[in-house]
Formats: structure tokens, sequence, C-alpha cells
């Protein structure tokens, strides 16, 4: 068709509501900017122009004096042509805000919940708000070059969109926001030609993405691969799924690298509400804190194998089960440079948890249990965690298993700047596990300053404020004092080697404990099982489990320093009654002994209130207290009869038969 010099002057004027050429349309958007549609192929005609667009009021033509809202723009009615790119842009005018808004673009027809016949865009320019779009055919893997908008979602549907579901069929190259993301959900699925395809090159939210009362409002869903993704912040809301990132849960669906840049991550009342989740995530930072809330899953980032997340800011969990969580099978490494904070009253908040391995964890400041089991914990069930690293305290909670590390194998170099402290129990229940440190093995462990266990208020107390390794432990220092207390001791206790060759000399469980202050109601056990379910102590099974040196920088009161042997029928060790470890289902060679390879005690012993208290082996090489050698036969077995340390009358060296 041609154009006449009318349609040229009005594109001179950019006046509203008109046809200025095949590609361009122009109008007064809503609040009296000059607004500009071009599209990049010449196909709009005064035939069509008025399918493709619809506006609250009036059409393309329209008297300059009217103000518009466009609410559709729908690409379908241009005879299914691929690879159009538009942009929607504004000229301030009229007291307007210089951006102009689209209640959505349609290129897929739909029917209800079926996607019908779509086409493909290019580069998708919005200057304002997006409530909707629509895109992809069903057989081509690219559904839109790129989407640049200055928001989604956040005028609603007073826009024109019939709702904020944007389904887009196939991979965006890139997705670019400057704004918010609210109560959008931009579904980005497979397209038969392709499974996994429904991924996105580039995503930027410079904004957040808020979630609101809605299911799976504010939330990305997408099935194939997000190479890299920039997000302001996730917040979630009262329903499921928002204000979240979240990927099928199928073998293809990954996330290479995301960062969130200003306002961390927050859990709603929604379950799984501030999540971040996909099959594969290599790379997650969160710049601020990531926050569990009252939605189970909320405040969370998960996958099947999550390599490396650092959180510049606390992990802390909510009030119902597995929130503000970092949950995998295999984690690569964490590191958080606030706290490490378990929830209120459920399970498995404010935890580090993997199925199969974590590799190093980093706390910037401290490790705190809380109010439910198991939160506040690093946790691996079937596997390894490498270093962990705890900047300030490490403290037990009034949950069981609360402050807690937990492998099921190897726990590397762990160290604590300041305290370690166990839980207290209440006047009512029972405490178990809170302030707990136990795995197969662990290889070191470092406190800065006071090793404290829990005290039992009246309601019970198991192990809280203990290291214990079903295998062995090696250098164990602690810079400060141990304390214990007549209810609970402090508790280092390993069982000794599973695996001990034949030709082993000796089986060390513990290889060296250093405490540069005193020692008080501390227990220091080798041959004991983890399992404390009848004994507080744990289950005496290996006879031959020795420990190396051993040196208290000050005093020593009400402790014990144990390898290879039990307590006779007076409960105390020290006494002559105490005897090897034997039974059923204990390890004992013949060719072995248990053995304790030296003690320094660099201060007095201290009378203990009640008891007796002892070093006893069936091997004792050496000991001195207080600037004295204790007077003990060389080799195994000899010194059978209790001998006073540093002249004490409850706390004496013996060696067992």
């Amino acid at each position: 068709m041609s154009f006449s010099p009318l349609i040229e002057l009005l594109e001179q004027r950019v006046a509203p509501a008109a046809l200025v050429n095949p590609t361009t349309v122009t109008f007064t958007d809503a609040d009296g900017d000059l607004a500009t549609l071009k599209i990049s192929k010449p196909l709009f005609t005064s035939a069509n122009v008025n399918t493709v667009l619809k506006f609250d009021t009036g059409t393309v033509d329209q008297s300059n004096a009217t103000h518009q809202q466009l609410q559709t723009i729908d690409l379908t009615q241009l005879a299914g042509d691929n690879g159009i790119s538009l942009t929607l842009s504004a000229q301030q005018a009229g007291g307007g805000d210089g951006k102009v808004d689209v209640g959505q673009i349609k290129a897929i027809s739909i029917s209800g919940t079926t996607l019908g016949t779509g086409i493909d865009l290019g580069a998708v320019k919005i200057s304002g708000d997006l409530g909707r779009i629509d895109v992809g055919d069903a057989s081509s893997v690219l559904a839109i070059k790129s989407l640049s908008v200055g928001s989604m979602g956040v005028k609603g549907t007073t826009t024109g969109a019939s709702d904020l579901h944007s389904h887009i069929r196939g991979t965006a190259g890139a997705i670019s926001v400057a704004g918010d993301v609210q109560n959008a959900l931009l579904d980005i699925s497979d397209t038969s030609a392709k499974p996994g395809s429904g991924g996105i090159g580039s995503l930027n939210i410079a904004g957040s993405l808020i979630g609101g009362s809605t299911a799976n409002s504010g939330e990305i869903h997408f099935t194939g691969v997000i190479a890299k993704a920039l997000v302001g912040g996730l917040s979630g809301n009262s329903a499921a799924e928002t204000g979240s990132i979240i990927g099928d849960y199928g073998t293809l669906s990954k996330i290479s690298s995301i960062f969130v840049t200003n306002n961390g991550i927050a859990g709603g009342g929604g379950n799984d509400s501030g999540q971040i989740a996909a099959s594969t995530i290599s790379s997650v930072t969160v710049t601020g804190d990531v926050t569990g809330a009252g939605g189970k899953g909320s405040g969370v980032i998960q996958a099947a194998s999550l390599g490396h997340v650092t959180i510049n800011g606390s992990l802390t969990g909510g009030s119902v089960l597995s929130s503000g969580e970092i949950f995998a099978d295999t984690i690569g490494s964490v590191t958080i440079t606030g706290n490490l904070q378990g929830g209120t009253a459920a399970t498995h908040t404010g935890t580090i948890e993997a199925l199969s391995s974590i590799g190093n964890v980093k706390i910037g400041q401290s490790l705190l249990g809380g109010a439910g089991d198991q939160s506040g914990a690093i946790v691996v069930s079937n596997g390894n965690i490498g270093s962990v690293s705890v900047g300030l305290d490490f403290k037990g909670g009034s949950g069981n298993n609360s402050g807690d590390i937990f492998s099921s194998g190897t726990i590397g170099k762990i160290s604590i700047g300041n305290d370690f402290v166990g839980g207290d129990s209440t006047l009512i229940a029972k405490l178990t596990n809170s302030g707990y440190v136990q795995a197969q093995r662990i290889l070191s462990v470092t406190i800065g300053n006071d090793f404290i266990a829990g005290t039992d208020n009246g309601g019970g107390i198991d192990t809280c404020g203990a290291i214990r390794a079903d295998n062995d432990i090696g250098a164990l220092t602690v810079k400060g004092n141990i304390t214990g207390n007549s209810s609970n001791p402090a508790i280092i206790s390993a069982l000794g080697q599973h695996a001990l060759a034949a030709s082993a000399k000796s089986d060390i469980a513990i290889r060296s404990v250093t405490v540069g202050g005193k020692a008080e109601f501390a227990d220091i056990l080798a041959g004991y099982s983890t399992d404390t379910s009848s004994n507080l102590l744990g289950q005496p099974l290996n006879a031959d489990a020795s420990i190396g040196a051993v040196k208290i920088g000050t005093t020593i009161s009400s402790s014990n320093i144990v390898a290879g042997v039990v307590a006779g029928a007076d409960g105390k060790f020290g006494t002559s009654d105490d005897a090897r470890i034997s039974g059923s289902g204990t390890t004992d060679r013949l060719d072995l002994v248990s053995k304790i390879s030296s003690v320094i005690i660099n201060g007095a012993v201290v009378p203990a209130a009640s008891g007796n208290y002892g070093i006893v082996a069936q091997w004792v090489a050496s000991v001195k207290a207080n600037g004295a050698v204790v007077p003990l036969q060389p080799g195994p077995s000899n010194d059978t009869s209790p001998v006073p340390i540093d002249n004490s009358s409850d706390f004496h060296a013996l060696e067992v038969v």
C-alpha cells in the first residue's frame, strides 16, 4: 500500500494512534507520553493493524487527544511470520514517566491451558512494564532472541494482561529486566524438537523477583539450562513457589551460575518460596542473607549436584521443616560470611545438608543451633565433609542435634575461632547431641578458646558438648579450658581403627589432645563408640584403642583419660576394679595393648568434690603432673594398683591386665 503526505506529516509529529508505515505505529500512552512501536518486518497494514494492537479505548488512527493503554500485541495475526523483533519506547510528554507499558505480547495461540500454534521472536524491547508474553513455535529451539523490559508484573493486570503467566516454548537467548519481576510467572518449557531446550542464555533482573499470594507468582520455572543469572533478590510470599527460580528436578535442568546481587533470598509463608532449585547448579553467590520463613522449603538453595555456594551474609532457618537450608546430593563448597543459624521449633532449619559429600565449609561468624531438631547443622548422611571453619562460636541450641556437625565418613580439619559450647536441657525435656561433632574419622580439631559442655536443668542430657569418632581423631587442640559438669562431662571419644593392618603395632584412636588451660569434668576416651543409648560415654568395644600425647596447660580435676578400659562395679575410673574392655562384639587382639603414650599436666590436680578419676590403660607410658614425674614401672600391665598423681587421693594412674 502507499502512504500519503498526511502520513508523512504524522510520522514527523510522532502522532498518537497512527499507522506511520508498515513497521511503525505511534500513540499517546495512558500517562501522556508519546509512544512508538516498531517491528523489524514491514507487516503492518491498515487491514491488520487493529487485529494486532488492542487498546483499552479506541483504535489506531484514533484522535490525538485520547490517551490509550496498549493492552495486547497479537503477533499471531501477522501470518505466522517467525523472527519478528519489536521495540516499544516512549518520549516523555504530558506529565508521563517516559516509559510505556503493555499488558501482553501474544505469539502463541492458547486455548485454556493448551499451547497451540506459535511463532518465534527476535529482540523484544519494552521500556515500561510487561504483564505477560507467550512466544515460541513447537519445533525450533530458540523461542526468543532477547527480551528487555522495564519491569514485569509490577502493574499487575491493570495494563490489560489476562493474567501474569508467561509461556516461553523453547530457549530465551537473553532476558533483561531493569526493575522488579513481581507476581509474574515465566514458564520456560522444552520444545518437541529438543528435550532440555527450555532455558535462558542469560538472565538479568536488576530488581527483585517478588512473589505474591497466588501460587507460582514471582517465579521463573524452567526445564533446560540457565547459563548465567543475575538477580537483585528473591522474595517469597504466602503461596507456594513464590519468589523462586525452580528447574524441573530432572536430569536436564541446570543453572551454570547465579548471582543474587543486592537483597538476598527471603522465604515466605508458602512452601518452596524464596527458593533456587535445579537438578544441577554449578555456582551460587548471594549478597545478603538467605532466610527461611513459615513455608516448608522456604529460603532454600537445592540441587542434586550443587557446586560452590557463597553467601555474603547469614543462612538462617525458619519456623517449619527444611527452611533456610542448602541441600543437595553433593555440595562442592560453602562459604557464609555471617552466621549459620538454626530456626525455631521445626527440624532441618538453618542447615547445610548433603546425602553424599560436602567440600570445604567456611562460616565467617558463628554456627548456632536453634530450637528445632537438627537446626544450625552441617550434615552428610552417607559420605565425607572437607574442612570446616567457624570464625567465632560453635553453640548448641535447645533442639536435639542442633549446633551439630555430622558425617558418616571423614571430616577434615575443623577450626573454631572462639568457644565450642553444648546446649542446656530444660526442666522437662531431655536434650541430645546439642553442640556436637561426630564422624567416622576427624583429621584434626582446633578450638580457639573454651570447650564447654551443656548443663542438665532437670529434663536429662546426653552428649551436649562432645566430639566423637567411630574410627579415629587426629590432633585435637583446645586453646582455652575444657569445662564439663557433674551431670554432663565434656567428652572427646574415638573407637579406634575399623580396618587395622595385621602388621600394625598399635591402634591409635586419638592421636593427641592439647589443652591450653584447665580440664574440669572432661572425659578423653579411646575404645568407645558413638552409641550412647545405654551409656553416656558410648559403648566400650575396642580393648586395643590407644591415645597419643595429652597435654593440660594448667590444672585438672574430675577428669578421665582412658584407653581400652571400662570402669568396674563402682562406676569410677582409676580404681582397682577397672578392667580391659571385653565381651561379645568387642575387639581385642592378643598382639596389641591399649596405650596412653604420655600425659603432661602443667598445673596441680585439684581435688574432686566426689568420686575417683584416673589415667587408665593397659599401658600408661608416662605421666608428669605439677612438675613431678609420676613413678610408673616400664611396660604394660605393671602398675595394677592405683598410683596417686600429684599426691591426690582421687586421681590415679592405673594399668589393667
